[in-house]
């Protein structure tokens, strides 16, 4: 009995990395990405609204075939398929070379700025300047993990950012959207859904759009909700000034649902001692469950 268990030990790190070994490509037609956008208020990050990102259609640049990628905002459509190119704009072109790098021409320019690399180890450093010309924004890798994308499972490069711990998934991008903004320190993106060619891969059918405005209100005023401790280990106290029953529940980055969710009537406690360390979204929903605020918060 002591050898077969030991034989499962050493067998068990191959057949984790197996898991991983096939290399998955960014997809090159017909692909999706819901990206949460929020800003930071000051008393946290809102959600203002969903960018929907489709891959439609193909164009020659520089001699180098590209796809063109459009965005649309929750404003425009409301289920995950409602998607017409004529009411998004053209936000930019992607490729992939041989290396596994892909590269990002924006609609604006013709200058091909390295967007991801598939192909870096922990230690290395990637520059990112897409959204920041001439300037100089380094990331640098941590280390790998992997994630369960359909029935297989797909290599996730993880990396220390300006703006934190950033994650690239092999074939779909990073978890803070497609074009990962969060080294802005006003807004956060994040990703919230992914499918390729019809078929939905990441993220969960019917929580891929935050359907919300600004924030919480009663009677036309704006309802306050604070959130302590943040950073928290143990609890999380909530305080909302509004008097009407909201839930609330802690979601992560991409939609899954972290905490049951507690009535909110002035004030909630979360238990968050049995959550693993990392960020996390306290959510605030009305009685219909509609999404109302989002506020980032860290468990310890």
């Amino acid at each position: 009995m002591k050898k077969h268990l030991l034989l499962l030990f050493l067998l068990l790190p191959f057949g984790l990395a197996a898991q991983t070994s096939v290399y998955f490509p960014f997809p090159k037609d017909s692909a999706t990405w819901d990206v949460r956008y929020s800003m930071n208020t000051g008393a946290g990050f809102v959600c203002v609204t969903t960018f929907h990102f489709a891959m439609d259609g193909d164009t020659v640049i520089n001699g180098k075939l590209c796809s063109k990628i459009f965005r649309t905002n929750s404003l425009q459509h409301t289920t995950d398929s409602m998607y017409n190119p004529a009411w998004g704009a053209y936000e930019v072109a992607l490729r992939e070379d041989s290396s596994k790098r892909i590269w990002a021409i924006n609609a604006y320019d013709s200058t091909e700025v390295l967007l991801y690399d598939f192909s870096l180890m922990p230690g290395d450093s990637f520059n990112y300047p897409f959204h920041f010309p001439g300037s100089t924004v380094y990331y640098s890798v941590t280390g790998f993990d992997s994630v369960l994308v359909g029935s297989q499972y797909r290599k996730v490069i993880q990396l220390n950012a300006p703006g934190g711990m950033e994650e690239w998934i092999e074939g779909i991008g990073s978890k803070s959207g497609l074009l990962h903004y969060n080294s802005l320190s006003s807004a956060e993106e994040f990703l919230l859904c992914h499918s390729d060619a019809g078929t939905h891969l990441y993220g969960i059918p019917g929580q891929c759009h935050c359907h919300t405005g600004l924030g919480i209100f009663e009677n036309g005023m704006e309802v306050t909700l604070q959130v302590h401790p943040n950073p928290a280990q143990e609890f999380l106290d909530v305080e909302c000034s509004g008097n009407e029953l909201y839930s609330c529940a802690l979601l992560t980055a991409d939609g899954r649902k972290a905490s049951e969710a507690v009535p909110l009537r002035k004030t909630a406690r979360i238990d968050v001692s049995g959550l693993a360390r990392g960020m996390y979204f306290l959510s605030v929903f009305d009685e219909s469950g509609l999404l109302l605020r989002c506020v980032k918060v860290m468990k310890n």
